[in-house]
């Protein structure tokens, strides 16, 4: 269908390149996308159309765990931006860090949520979009704390999270948006705390698929596990592995549905199926960057599991 569309309307070929592209990333077939972002940056001449396949490329190499190529791309992204949207700079400074944050760099993924803050506060008011980044950046910055042991700076910026929605002014659509994700930050912190009956609680309550929270897969499917709930931890998994509306998280969590089986089918003593999974997530990561956490442990795991 979309072949046809570009011969049919070829004034939108860039944009019917791109969804190919999409479907192809979805299928798995990685190599068969880039290609079509590399068409898009070598003959597009708008800025906003090379944006969006250097983005595109980028979702690609987050899902494989090349995250230092996607932080040169980002940075590419990043200087194709116009000094008057603010919002754009701050949203990929954000990708930035996350771009570190998910390859274990914490110290650098902070400084770049620094950076998108900054910009934030500068041009607070200018507009619903900038509004909206505050909270994002509030929001991923909370699970790096999270992701570092340190609870102290995560439960102060829970409370800044609470703080900010409980001022927004009347008639804001925001706090319509910012509770479900303040729940699930509040999953998180019952979850880091080991309260983990409170935190199903919560999260069996929480809009995923609504509000694009998959991340908060990757927690539950753990505690799952830890209370010997095996068939949903690998329902969770599998949730984790089904594209959405907006893709959101679908980048960081795709690839690490295969952790989750390992470790999951690991705990249920099926090791050949945990070897299976762990060796599906090496093959997709086989030119990763060294220092992700899951790929260090995968690889630990999977040797201990070849001499027990």
């Amino acid at each position: 269908v979309l072949e046809n569309a570009i011969k049919n309307f070829p004034e939108n070929i860039t944009s019917f390149q791109q969804l190919i592209a999409l479907n192809y990333t979805h299928m798995g077939l990685y190599n068969d996308a880039l290609r079509i972002h590399e068409k898009i940056l070598a003959n597009e001449n708008d800025d906003e159309a090379k944006r969006t396949a250097l983005k595109n490329k980028s979702f690609i190499y987050s899902i494989l765990g090349e995250y230092s190529k996607c932080r040169e791309l980002l940075q590419l992204e990043l200087s194709l931006v116009k000094d008057n949207r603010p919002d754009n700079i701050g949203a990929i400074n954000i990708d930035i860090a996350l771009a570190y944050q998910y390859a274990g760099n914490y110290k650098q993924a902070e400084t770049y949520y620094n950076k998108a803050k900054k910009i934030i506060q500068e041009n607070k008011g200018m507009g619903m979009i900038i509004d909206f980044m505050k909270y994002v950046e509030i929001y991923y910055r909370a699970l790096l704390y999270k992701q570092v042991s340190n609870e102290e700076s995560f439960e102060l910026t829970l409370d800044a999270f609470r703080l900010s929605v409980d001022n927004e002014k009347e008639g804001s659509m925001l706090p319509y948006y910012m509770e479900p994700t303040y729940k699930a930050l509040l999953f998180e912190s019952f979850a880091y705390k080991g309260k983990i009956d409170s935190a199903l609680t919560i999260f069996n309550g929480l809009p995923i698929r609504q509000f694009s929270q998959e991340l908060h897969y990757l927690t539950a499917a753990k505690i799952y596990i830890i209370k010997g709930d095996y068939k949903r931890a690998l329902q969770c998994a599998d949730e984790m592995q089904v594209p959405t509306k907006d893709n959101w998280e679908y980048e960081v969590v795709f690839s690490r549905a295969h952790y989750i089986r390992g470790i999951t089918y690991e705990a249920m003593g099926e090791m050949e199926k945990a070897k299976n999974s762990y060796k599906a997530l090496l093959n997709l990561w086989k030119n990763a960057d060294e220092n992700i956490p899951e790929l260090i442990d995968t690889k630990k795991r999977l040797k201990n599991l070849k001499f027990s």
